[in-house]
């Protein structure tokens, strides 16, 4: 191995064990003294996650300081033990997301088959950083209402946090809408958004407008922090504020959730405007539901995984239907007018007279010309393109009187139909004390139609996956060095079509060239690109 290839590897692990990165998980550190006052080193300190068994040791050094790293956020039993001195143990101490939490830790002389235990006091500060920032956690997404189930949609709670939409509902399939927000005085779509301590934000086709890529459910995290400023060295690359979401993990005791979420047009009152108008009541669903389940893996006479092993995943799916805009109005042509008659328009005036594009002739003004207008205003069926009546034949008839011109005769509400379905999943394993690591999957699919008329020509229809993967493992190299080796990917696809893709060209008195499907060959055996709507 070269010299410069060694002194690269240890660079890698030096700095591991310095930049922390924008990692979800926390830190516990601090000091321990004797009665004296005086540091004590080499003492093992050990953490212990009440709720799964896995512990995380370490050492102290030669001024009596320890750092436990990569914890994950949660309730802690904090011990520590050395020959001399008896055994120190502390419980309830609780890990937030990206938290560091200094304790100092005072042994006394004895036997160490004697324990102190600290069982109750004020609850630890994060005072190791500068950083300000507020976490949302577990509890507050349980207890404050969500009107889309969209968990950053709290984000919008914390101080300094203002909303540049407007009050539509935010849902878990609106990643635009969810990252318009100005985090003391930040531009809008300037937030950095992590999962797992993996970058969470899409490029929106180059523009430099961020979005949260993946927005998981609220029943698959433990909460997410939002940091404004300032920030280390590891999120330089970014101008605006920085929010990190930490996913659940399983834990020794199997636990589990349903819910089911519903709001429908039957149950809310005719809005005034529309009751004025004399329109009916628009009928729209909203059906969200979903559930979660993790502990530890077991296979019955083959392996027990309490205390190392544990699983979690959660479902959630929404179908709903929601009207664009109840006063939706169009114009669109008659009958009369498909057919050539744009009689009733001239009788309205002469603005409304159509002229024969096949008269166009020089005019006597030189650099001008002149057509003659049709008579009655009516255009020759001879003239008019078997192509162009079947394209007019695609627009609805009208169905309200209109204005005297015609405009605004058709209605449609644009009823749109709606749905997303999002799996999350993650395994925890803890190999030993000094080496854990986890593996977390996810995917999103998101369907939308939207229909300005109501009819094939006008349907669009919207379709987005979005997937992701993450893998991280922590390994304790020394008292001072620590290896975390993470991997993540973020991929989304944003993709539109037409309801009318795939519609025979043909059949509309098109050329045959225009028939893809066909592959016509020309004359040379080449095949010709033809085209379909």
């Amino acid at each position: 191995m070269s010299r410069s290839t060694l002194l690269a590897i240890l660079l890698a692990v030096v700095l591991a064990a310095v930049c922390v990165g924008q990692d979800p998980r926390g830190n516990l550190t601090g000091t321990v003294l004797d009665a004296s006052g005086a540091v004590i080193p080499g003492v093992e300190v050990r953490a212990t996650k009440v709720d799964t068994g896995v512990v995380t040791t370490g050492m102290t050094n030669e001024s009596g300081k320890f750092n436990l790293r990569f914890l994950l956020p949660g309730t802690y039993r904090l011990t520590a033990s050395k020959a001399g001195f008896k055994m120190y143990t502390q419980d309830n101490i609780e890990v937030r997301i990206n938290d560091t939490i200094d304790v100092t830790l005072r042994l006394e002389v004895g036997s160490i088959a004697e324990t102190v235990e600290v069982r109750a006091g004020a609850p630890l500060l994060e005072t190791s950083t500068s950083n300000l920032g507020q976490v949302v956690d577990e509890r507050r997404m349980l207890e404050l209402p969500q009107k889309g189930g969209n968990p950053l949609e709290l984000q919008r709670l914390v101080p300094g946090v203002v909303n540049l939409t407007n009050l539509r509902t935010m849902k878990s399939s609106s990643p635009s809408g969810t990252s318009q927000t100005s985090v003391n005085g930040s531009g809008t779509n300037s937030t950095m958004y992590h999962i797992d301590g993996v970058p969470n934000t899409g490029n929106d086709q180059g523009r430099g407008v961020l979005r949260v890529a993946y927005i998981p459910p609220s029943s698959s995290i433990d909460g997410f922090k939002m940091e404004a400023n300032p920030y280390d060295a590891s999120v330089g690359h970014t101008y605006g504020p920085v929010v990190n979401i930490s996913t659940k993990g399983g834990t020794n005791e199997l636990h589990g959730s349903a819910y089911y979420w519903a709001k429908n047009s039957a149950f809310d009152a005719m809005d005034f405007f529309s009751n004025k108008a004399g329109l009916s009541k628009l009928v729209y669903q909203d059906h969200r539901y979903g559930g979660s389940a993790g502990g530890p893996v077991v296979l019955p006479r083959v392996y027990n995984g309490r205390g190392k092993s544990f699983f979690f995943y959660a479902f959630e799916e929404n179908r709903w239907t929601s009207p664009a805009n109840t006063n939706q109005f169009a114009t669109v042509p008659t009958l009369a007018q498909r057919a050539g008659d744009f009689s009733a328009l001239l009788a309205l005036g002469s603005q409304y007279q159509i002229y024969n594009p096949f008269t166009t002739r020089p005019a006597a003004t030189a650099g001008r010309f002149q057509r003659d207008p049709y008579p009655g205003n009516i255009i020759p069926k001879s003239q008019i393109s078997t192509v162009g009546a079947n394209l007019a034949a695609l627009w609805p008839a009208p169905n309200q009187p209109g204005t005297r011109d015609g405009q605004n005769n058709y209605y449609y509400p644009d009823i749109r139909k709606q749905r997303y379905n999002s799996h999350i999943a993650r395994v925890d394993h803890a190999f030993s004390s000094r080496n854990r690591m986890f593996v977390r999957v996810n995917r999103h699919f998101f369907y939308n139609e939207k229909n300005a008329l109501g009819v094939a020509a006008t349907k669009n229809i919207y379709e987005q996956y979005k997937r992701g993967v993450a893998l991280d493992d922590v390994m304790v190299l020394g008292p001072n060095t620590i290896l975390n080796f993470r991997y993540g990917l973020t991929n989304g696809e944003l993709g539109e079509r037409r309801a009318t893709q795939g519609t025979d060209l043909t059949a509309l008195d098109f050329a045959p060239s225009f028939d893809q499907a066909a592959g016509l060959e020309e004359s040379d055996g080449s095949a010709h690109p033809g085209g379909r709507l």
